[in-house]
């Protein structure tokens, strides 16, 4: 029996990957090493660390040893951790190498943080729209400096993971941060957002009344970092600043498969689209919330995310 229920598990299996296969024909999710791999490997990379770019906050920059004639597109790297934890140091080795090899230079920032341990009731705690501010200052530095650490400053990419995810898509639907410093939503290429929650959209799976633990404390994050005055809250939603005319940028979003990733996301996708914007949305399977994002440049990475992002990016003219 133990034999037979293996040979099921297996074509099981077998099945469940020829059907995921066949969806996507049209673009492969993991392309060949051969099509993606550029000359820039870890070994040539420089990493510049704890630059300031606003006040007390810094940013690292990794690039090539060499320079050389050839500019190379950029990605912003912005942490999660709730508005109040993470830095930059989480944009790992693994990651700078992965994206160094396929022709990037990668900058990752720190932001101001709201309160820790979460205090709501605190009156003078970081709120927004301190966090925003500062990531356009940190994306306006690297605007005017990149070049000379051989990026290309008209392909600037931002990636976001989890609450960081909700940043680079506010930075990149509201235009008013980016206009504070002389910019505006064109001088962003694209935007990987990782694994966005539902205080992209404000949705209701967000609450204190919810049974699940970790969306109570998803709520309580949002109202210690976006503060407790409701009415101010829909400043920090993406969803509400995706309207027709702008200069926003294409979207790629890519999340796990609990509906209160999924339907937050899939709404984003299909408001930009509707109002004539290029966004892409996927799924992943059998991934949890780090794992999504931290498998990238790693062997875990079995969904070729990371692959699916640097095509994404290089797609876009």
């Amino acid at each position: 029996m133990m034999i037979n229920r293996r040979l099921i598990v297996k074509i099981l299996f077998i099945g469940i990957v020829s059907v995921t296969i066949s969806c996507h024909k049209e673009r492969p999710l993991v392309p060949s090493t051969e099509d993606l791999l550029d000359e820039y490997t870890y070994n040539d990379i420089l990493s510049c660390i704890n630059i300031p770019y606003y006040g007390i906050f810094t940013l690292n920059i990794y690039c090539k040893k060499e320079k050389d004639s050839h500019k190379r597109p950029v990605i912003l790297y912005i942490h999660g951790g709730g508005w109040n934890s993470g830095n930059k140091e989480t944009w790992r080795v693994s990651q700078i190498d992965f994206f160094a090899r396929m022709g990037f230079v990668t900058v990752a920032l720190d932001y101001p943080q709201s309160q820790n341990p979460i205090d709501t009731l605190k009156e003078d705690r970081v709120l927004h729209p301190k966090h925003i501010r500062a990531i356009a200052k940190g994306f306006k530095w690297i605007y005017d400096h990149i070049e000379e650490y051989g990026g290309d400053r008209t392909k600037i990419n931002i990636i976001g993971h989890s609450s960081g995810a909700h940043l680079a898509m506010l930075l990149a639907t509201n235009e008013r941060f980016l206009v504070a410093e002389n910019l505006d939503l064109s001088h962003i290429h694209a935007v990987y957002c990782s694994d966005g929650g539902p205080y992209i959209t404000l949705s209701s799976y967000m609450s204190l009344s919810s049974s699940d633990s970790y969306l109570r404390l998803l709520y309580l994050c949002w109202v210690n970092a976006m503060g407790n005055d409701r009415t101010l809250w829909y400043d920090a939603v993406p969803l509400y600043h995706i309207t027709p005319g702008k200069n926003i940028p294409p979207f790629l979003l890519g999340h796990t498969s609990l509906p209160y990733r999924v339907e937050p996301n899939v709404q984003i996708r299909q408001t930009l689209t509707d109002n004539g914007y290029r966004a892409e949305d996927f799924v992943v399977y059998g991934a949890d919330h780090g794992e999504l994002f931290w498998n990238i440049g790693t062997s875990k990475d079995i969904n070729g995310v990371g692959q699916r992002v640097v095509l994404f990016f290089r797609g876009v003219r």
